[in-house]
């Protein structure tokens, strides 16, 4: 067995926590709040995935009723 672990909290494993041979490895990635970009990892049986996620755009306009 063999398990997956991630370095951010905002990249969440949602997976079973004991995977056998070829298991896939689920994930979640919670909304990123800041306009600025980020990074996470997974780390599983000796291997990394990364996860890039962009920043939130900039709202333009105005957000009032009319």
């Amino acid at each position: 067995a063999w398990g997956a672990v991630s370095n951010q909290p905002w990249l969440v494993i949602v997976s079973n926590g004991n995977m056998i041979g070829t298991d896939d490895i689920r994930y979640r990635v919670d909304p990123n709040p800041s306009s600025q970009s980020r990074t996470a990892a997974i780390t599983a049986g000796g291997r990394r995935h990364v996860v890039n996620q962009a920043g939130m755009s900039p709202t333009t306009g105005s957000a009032e009723p009319e």
